[in-house]
This record gives structure tokens, sequence and C-alpha cells, in this order.
């Protein structure tokens, strides 16, 4: 049985391959190179034995990541030569993109390596739903917490001027809070789809903004900024301008490399608090002398000696415990312990899912109350200072300033009576924001909308023509959803009853174009009771507001509120 100073009796997994397709040598070779791999060759033995031990030596085949596979090669050479072990292999480290790796397996490699050292399990779990390999519980060697890598100048930014080494970095919350603010910040995501720096840092950036006000805006606004790139993480580290608002994932141990390589950005890790990279043993040979092999040295990685030398690399220990190099002056911190916490196959799923609707093109309706009461003050008829329709207009063209030129807006104010017998009129038709003057157009409708005076509320009969409209030309690939603010109770008795519009929502939310409508009962007035029934008939959701910042930040949830459905609150 395996064995190490900190964790005896351990074996690492073994790891079948399925059965490829046999390319030839040469576009084995080709695909090698084309991978940018590294082969480090190590003679396993004592010093005296080496030299006896012949030209044709056994060798163990060990596929890591660029991260580890330094160190991988380093201890075979430093502590395992100077072994008294009588026999003696080979070890060949080749450094590999677990994504490379995954991909030469499936195109059918000659020789599987036989030990696999990808960053993460989630590499592992990958090969084995696309059945090009099956292992289970890969036994960590090391580990790196996830971080979102800043240039030093944004995170004095972030955190407040004048920020020192020695001064609390800033976290995932700040940068959740100033870019719901309105401050530009981009967020750089890998294109690799369930990779553990993509999945990883939307889980936490949701895990971040969950105790926030209107966190699904806060979220939305962060994953909007984001950016999608095929650029390595390594590259984006050490091409990052300093004084760009921009936000990298990486390891934790990416960082330091940077700094080590003396980045112009002098990035900054900002800790996420969850996923991260486990480096992984598995072993792919079924031969018995070549797992002993693998043995051997997964041993050597978890002994005492090879944790060291891996702290002293940049990574942490298989318990997230860091060392001496995670310094201050390296952008990082090692002082607080950190484990990788596993990610499960429904997060992945739910990860993706957050990203795809938060960034999806949206096709939203407006619609706005303009009874006899919006022109009272926040507080009440006497109250003094803008009136409610002055701060919930010009919140809402903010807002929608916040969507990007594809998203599609329109525009309707109600009240009872307002357009003949209609209680809504159309302002802005639905139309896409990069269209000839209609932004300006839009931020000019809104603001210029005045109260009618003494004019009753068409709450119900408002809610139903709209969801109508938008079901009638429903898109698919875009969010579809009403948002609507009110700041009182449905006063039109010759229309509809709430139940007969909770039952007409329900209908439109099972059918194949369900609007969802996003309800916000502004002031002390506002019907908050009925319309959160609207809102959970619909699949929306509903918010109380009295001030423009959360009028504005419940706009960008129309579109993230998406991602909880049909459990959003």
């Amino acid at each position: 049985m395996m064995s190490s100073s900190r964790h005896a009796h351990r074996t690492p997994p073994r790891f079948g391959v399925a059965t490829p397709r046999v390319l030839a040598a040469a576009a084995s070779l080709a695909l090698l190179v084309l991978l940018g791999a590294t082969l480090t060759r190590i003679a396993f033995g004592s010093n005296e034995t080496t030299a006896s031990c012949g030209q044709q030596l056994p060798q163990l085949r060990v596929a890591a990541a660029p991260a580890i596979a330094p160190v991988v090669a380093a201890l075979g050479h430093d502590l395992l030569g100077g072994s008294a072990a009588p026999d003696c292999f080979d070890v060949a480290v080749r450094s590999v993109d677990a994504r490379a790796e995954i991909q030469s397996l499936a195109d059918g490699a000659t020789r599987p390596p036989d030990v696999w050292i990808p960053d993460s399990t989630l590499w592992i779990d990958r090969a084995g739903v696309e059945r090009v390999a099956k292992a289970t519980n890969a036994a960590s060697v090391a580990s790196s917490p996830l971080v979102i890598a800043v240039p030093s100048r944004e995170a004095d930014r972030l955190r407040g001027t004048g920020m020192t080494e020695t001064m609390p970095r800033p976290t995932v919350a700040d940068l959740a809070v100033a870019t719901a603010q309105g401050d530009p910040f981009t967020i750089e995501l890998s294109d690799q789809k369930l990779s553990p720096t993509r999945v990883g840092t939307i889980l936490a950036l949701t895990e971040a903004t969950r105790g926030t006000p209107d966190a699904r805006a806060s979220l939305t606004a962060l994953l909007r900024s984001a950016r999608v790139t095929t650029d390595p993480t390594t590259t984006r580290l050490t091409s990052l301008s300093p004084t760009a608002s921009v936000g990298v994932p990486a390891s934790e141990h990416d960082v330091w490399a940077a700094r080590h390589d003396s980045s112009s950005a002098r990035p900054v890790a900002i800790y996420t608090g969850g996923g991260g990279f486990d480096f992984p043993y598995a072993v792919l040979t079924t031969d018995p002398a070549t797992t002993q092999r693998a043995q051997r040295l997964f041993d050597l990685l978890t002994s005492a000696p090879g944790q060291s030398r891996l702290k002293a690399s940049g990574l942490r220990d298989v318990n997230g415990v860091g060392g001496p190099a995670l310094a201050a002056d390296r952008g990082v911190d090692g002082t607080t312990k950190i484990t990788p916490a596993p990610l499960s196959p429904p997060s992945l799923a739910q990860a993706e899912k957050v990203l795809a609707t938060s960034t999806q093109d949206a096709r939203l309706l407006a619609v706005m109350d303009i009874s006899g009461s919006m022109a009272w003050g926040v507080g009440g008829r006497d109250t003094a200072g803008p009136s409610r329709l002055a701060i919930a207009t010009r919140a809402a063209a903010t807002g929608l300033g916040l969507y990007p030129p594809s998203t599609e807006v329109g525009f309707w104010v109600f009240s009872k009576d307002i357009a003949g017998s209609r209680d809504y009129r159309e302002v802005a038709p639905v139309t896409r924001l990069d269209a000839p003057g209609f932004r300006s157009a839009l931020t000019s409708a809104l603001t210029q909308a005045a109260p009618t005076p003494g004019g009753d509320t068409a709450l119900y009969a408002t809610t139903l023509a709209a969801v109508r409209q938008m079901g009638t030309h429903w898109q698919p690939g875009r969010v579809n959803a009403v948002v609507l603010l009110s700041d009182g109770k449905n006063t039109d008795t010759d229309g509809p009853t709430l139940s007969h519009v909770v039952s007409a929502l329900e209908a439109q939310g099972r059918s194949s174009t369900p609007v969802p409508v996003i309800t916000i009962a502004f002031g002390p007035q506002g019907d908050a009771v009925s319309l959160a029934a609207i809102s959970k008939a619909s699949g929306g959701a509903t918010y109380r507001a009295s001030t423009a910042d959360q009028v504005r930040q419940i706009f960008l949830d129309a579109v993230g509120q998406r991602a909880c459905r049909p459990n959003c609150t």
C-alpha cells in the first residue's frame, strides 16, 4: 500500500483508458509538438546503481499540469536520485494542459501516459464523461486556490487608495459593489466550458453577491462585464496592462509566477473563497511493475520533503497550507489555510446556466405607472423632493443604459383611460438600442413622462396587455420580460381581477413563450402583495424600492433572475 509521512496507506486510484484508435507514430509526435509538450527524463535509483542500470531503462511516463510538472521532475532528480533503492527507471515528465491531454486521449494517442496529474479533478471527471478514460477518488498531491488577479493599481482603487502589501486586499464583494455602481470592470473568462477556472469563478461571484442587496442584479452586472477569451491564463497575466480595470481568474500559483516574471501590472490576487485546484494523481497504467513505480513517485510527492518542495514552488500542500514562498510581495497571501472545495455536477451545470442567462440578449418592455400619486414625493402626498415618477424614470433610463446595444427595449406608461378606452400608451416600441437615435429617444421619453392628474391605477389590465404583447412577439434566444413599476393598488374597478390575472399569467408561463414579469412596488403605498402574486404567477421576481439606485439595479435583474427560475424569490 502507498504511504506518506502525512497520509498513511494511500494508494493512487487505478485509471482505465478506453481503447483508442491507433495513430501513426509520426502523427503522435506531431501532436506533442503542437501541444508544446516538455519532456524531462529522470533516472530513479541510487547514485551507485544508476551508472550500472544500462541504457534501456523502464520508463514511467507522466503527463502533468504546467504548474506542477517542473517540481515532479526536480523531485525525482534531487530526492530519489540519492535513495538506496536498487531498481532503476526513467521518469519522463510531459508538461501539458489538461484539455490538450483529453484531446490527445480522444484522438487515440499510441501510448497514453502511465500517470496523469491535471490541475483539477474536474478534468478527470470530464475524461470519464467523454469516455476517453475513467477513474474515481484520485488523491491530491498539491493544491492552489482560485483567485481573480487584478493590476495592483486596480486593487488600490477597489479597496481604497494607498493600499500597501500589508493592508487587507480587496475582496470579490468589492468587485461586485464597484461593478453594480457602474464602475467599468471586465472579468476575462476562459472559453473552456466546465473548466475549473471558468466554473469556479462563476460560482464564486454568485456566492459573493448572495448576501448583497439585489444580489442577482449585482451578479448580472458582473457577468455582463465578462469577456470570453481563448488566451491562456499565463499569457493574460504577463500581458496585463497596469492601468486596466480587468480581472483575470487564475490559480494563486499563476499570480505568484507572474510576479516572478516581473509582470509590469504587478497583479494582486483577490481570493474567491471557492473552487480551486487539487492536482489529483491518477494512474492510467494497468501494468503491475509500472504501477509500483507510480506508487514510488506518489509516495515522494506526498512525503514531507516532497510537500515542502511543492510549497517552495508557489503551490500549497494537499491540506491547503502554503509556505514562505507565498509572500505578499508576490501578490498573494499564504498565511491562511485554503482547502479547495469540490465542485458537484449540479453546481457545474448551474454555473454555466447562470452565465448563459446573464449574458443572453434581452427583449424588455418597461411599463411605468403615471397615475396621479406618481406626482407625490416618495414618502407621500406632502413629501418634499423630486416626484416618484421623476426618480423612477431617471433610474430606469440609467439601468437600461447598462444593457448592450443588441438589447431590445420598449416603454409604456399606464393610468386608467389615458388612451381612449385603453389604460396604457406605447411611448416607444420595442426596438434595438443600437438603432439610429433610439437610445437617446428612449432616454428622453423616460425622463419626460408626466403624471396624470387624478388618474386611477389600471394595474391588472395593463399587466395582462403587456404580457400578451410580449408573448405575441416573443423571440427565441432572448430574455422576453416585462418590468413593471407602480406606487399603488389597482383602482380600476371595470377591469380584470387579480385572480383572473394570475390564472392568465400561469397559463402564459406554461406555454412555449413565457414572459416573466419583474414588479417594483415603489414607495410606501406600493401594493407589494398583489405585485408579488403577479411575479410569482409569471415566473418573475418582485421588489420594494424607494430610491433611484434600487430601481436601477432592479432593471438589471430582468435578465439575472432567469437563472433561478422557477424558484426565484
